[in-house]
């Protein structure tokens, strides 16, 4: 948080996009410090637990706090699952797990990224959104670990990818055989 805190703002909160781990990391930060208890035990008892995930490995900073925006080890069904809630506005099994306003708004447009792609041009609360695809969003892991939510046609698609394969080529057949459909 301190290197974070000490680093100067390049443009104006709000202003202009740029994606940033960081960023996503002091997010959990924050949260962290509000609920009074480490992120990843918050977000298993709220959220893993009720989705039947457990408490799955997250790789943390050298405090040990896990990382917001990256290193959370899951399944293809764990992601699966977390498309479904969202898909499903926060409810899972009869029982509300996160607010019909907040996954509305997470999967809105918050900013737009300056990113002529189709598939990278709108950010939501930490979600891609896919505008190709109206109303679609999109978790996204390094190489190719996709959980993308598709409102419109009741579905969710959940991928996982060896780290040796070609990005470009693998969201071209999803952009083409599914989402742009």
């Amino acid at each position: 948080m301190a290197y974070m805190l000490s680093k100067p703002l390049q443009y104006t909160p709000g202003e202009k996009f740029a994606y940033s781990n960081g960023d996503s990391h002091m997010a959990g930060c924050m949260v962290q410090r509000a609920v009074g208890e480490p992120l990843a035990k918050y977000l298993g008892r709220k959220l893993f637990m009720p989705l039947e995930i457990g408490f799955p490995g997250w790789e943390t900073d050298p405090d040990g706090t896990a990382f917001g925006g990256t290193g959370l080890y899951l399944t293809i069904s764990d992601m699966m699952k977390l498309g479904i809630l969202y898909l499903n506005e926060g409810m899972w099994n009869g029982k509300r797990i996160l607010s019909k306003e907040w996954v509305r708004e997470a999967g809105r447009t918050q900013i737009s990224t300056g990113i002529e792609d189709a598939w990278s041009a709108e950010y939501g609360y930490q979600f891609w959104l896919v505008p190709a695809n109206k109303n679609a969003f999109r978790a996204d892991g390094a190489y190719c670990q996709y959980s993308i939510v598709l409102p419109e046609q009741n579905a969710v698609v959940a991928t996982q990818c060896s780290e040796q394969n070609d990005t470009v080529a693998f969201v071209k057949l999803l952009r083409e055989y599914l989402i742009e459909k």
